[in-house]
């Protein structure tokens, strides 16, 4: 059976019995029933198994010389025909994360810089080890090799940094993207209502799971009983998620990322150490993809993908732990555009107007760095930015929690005109905005995106486009949302950016790879999205800040 079957984890140290025990007498934890044989069914570590399988190798070997019943060798191989023998196991592999230095020991609230963004880390098993005569290259064969990628993260990670002391981190591969596509089981649209945090996607996530009856803002633990049987399959094949088949949905997809750590059958707080992102921790990875390797990225889609002509190919939505507006339906990020939102139900109709309607979602499963897992669950890292109310209307935002690879050069003219994967559109180190909007010139009909950006590309400048205050510019589009998620000064309909889209009129070429010939981004009533009918007549000013 568990030749293709994982076993469920317990923390009951492994030992061998010199009489047969039954699956009864090794009952899990939670009462369920264990795994019968010379042994307590119980997790080894890998020295253990190693001197287990020598173990068993020998019993066996004797029991092929001396004949007899293979029981009475106290041997756990499952048959007494050679080529058909064999020992099956579950690995359990520990996340790669440390609480503790692996090699000195002693802890550090930052030993988390240390160990992400890192190379991949592997153990080998049952190997043969050599080395050259100088010594200079060495050569390694095993039986087993477990392989195991490092947490990314968008963070600053420089050991001299010390204003950081917290962060999370995101999951690299997600071996299940294609099986399960939709948010609920049933194909509807609405979560909770009470995943109202635009940053805790912990406490979000507790509240989409069922597993409170507080609202995300409040909530600081789960509510008592929940049972991790009720949603999650622990043996089942390799390939086939660890839920069960009513919570095999993508709301329920990072839970199986988690552990039963005491083995008891509770879901307890601390055991929700993955959880799937907020609406502000996507933008994350969208504003820090400088760091992050292309497949680990928001949007990931290959050349040959964007190539395609089927929307189910080259689109990619992302959807966040965070209800949308004063809805029930959860946020959604159009990664294709960057950094475009809106809500479920209409990320998937849109083809009632846009020609398709869109069925493969995505999610992204992170977990917090440097805070203890027993912490509450109002328990959050530092924010990638910190956003400064000045008191004259005008905000500050500090960007240097994020990784510097992700940042842009320090400028204090007018940005180019540029699509959303240039360098143009990064954050600087620090910015502000200007204490109040701009009134757009007006000659004769409100600009829309190109024409207004066509009069700032004439005058080399928006300051003499007649838009921005003397050292002011136009934001870009990760500009425009930083402004959107950490302030309310978007008070009218519509404001410009300088950042067009690759797959539209201006990058792609008319009527754009859609076909419903978008220009660039802007601010849309509550959304940063792409413009179609947007005309201009404000604008929201921006100047970075020199950070030496």
């Amino acid at each position: 059976y568990f030749v293709d079957q994982r076993r469920k984890y317990t923390p009951r140290v492994f030992a061998e019995s010199i009489v047969e025990r039954t699956a009864g007498q090794n009952a899990e934890g939670d009462g369920t029933p264990g795994l019968g044989g010379f042994h307590n069914d119980g997790a080894m570590d890998v020295i253990q198994m190693v001197k287990y399988i020598k173990t068993q190798i020998k019993k066996y070997a004797d029991f092929l010389r001396l004949g007899g019943n293979l029981s009475d060798y106290g041997c756990d191989f499952d048959s007494v025909n050679l080529d058909d023998a064999k020992i099956c196991v579950t690995v359990f592999v520990d996340e790669y994360y440390y609480e503790s230095d692996p090699i000195f020991g002693g802890t550090s609230p930052t030993l988390w810089k240390r160990f992400v963004n890192a190379d991949d880390r592997s153990i080998h098993i049952l190997c043969n080890s050599s080395a050259s005569n100088d010594l200079e290259s060495r050569t390694t064969g095993s039986v087993i090799t477990i392989q195991q990628k490092s947490i990314k993260s968008i963070y600053n990670t420089n050991p001299n940094y010390t204003k950081l002391t917290t962060a999370w981190g995101l999951e690299s591969v997600d071996e299940f993207s294609k099986q399960i596509k939709t948010y609920n089981k049933d194909g509807s649209y609405n979560g909770s209502g009470k995943n109202d945090s635009a940053f805790n996607g912990r406490a979000n996530s507790v509240c989409e799971w069922g597993l409170t009856t507080k609202n995300a803002s409040s909530v600081t633990d789960i509510d008592a009983g929940n049972k991790w049987g009720k949603y999650m399959n622990f043996e089942v094949n390799n390939d086939t998620p660890q839920l069960q088949d009513s919570y095999k949905a993508l709301r329920y997809f990072c839970m199986a990322r988690n552990r039963d750590n005491n083995g008891d059958g509770v879901i307890q707080r601390n055991e929700i150490r993955w959880y799937l992102a907020s609406i502000r921790q996507l933008m994350a990875m969208y504003i820090g993809h400088g760091v992050l390797e292309s497949n680990v990225a928001l949007y990931n889609r290959s050349a040959a993908e964007i190539a395609s002509n089927d929307p189910n190919v080259w689109r990619q939505h992302v959807i966040s732990s965070t209800k949308y507006g004063g809805g029930s339906q959860p946020t959604v990020v159009w990664g294709e555009e960057g950094i475009s939102t809106g809500d479920l139900g209409g990320s998937y109709t849109w083809g009632d107007s846009g020609g398709y309607q869109f069925e493969t979602f995505t999610i992204r499963c992170v977990r917090n760095l440097g805070i203890d897992s027993e912490a509450d669950l109002q328990a959050v890292p530092d924010d990638y930015i910190v956003a400064t109310d000045n008191g004259d209307g005008s905000y500050t935002f500090e960007c240097t929690h994020i990784n510097e690879a992700s940042l842009r050069y320090y400028t204090s003219r007018e940005l180019d005109y540029a699509d959303q994967n240039s360098e143009v559109n990064r954050l600087y180190k620090k910015f502000r905005t200007a204490p109040s909007s701009s009134t757009v010139p007006n000659t004769g009909s409100a600009p829309n995106f190109q024409k207004l950006n066509e009069t700032v590309n004439q005058y080399g400048s928006s300051v003499y486009a007649g838009i921005c205050p003397e050292g002011y510019r136009l934001p870009n589009q990760m500009e425009m949302a930083v402004i959107r998620y950490y302030t309310n000064l978007f008070t009218g309909r519509y404001y410009p950016s300088r950042t067009y889209w690759s797959l539209g009129n201006i990058g792609y070429g008319a009527p754009g790879k859609d076909g419903g010939n978008k220009t660039g981004f802007c601010f849309d009533q509550g959304n940063i999205a792409l413009s179609i009918g947007a005309v201009f007549s404000e604008a929201r000013c921006v100047q970075d800040i020199r950070v030496e």
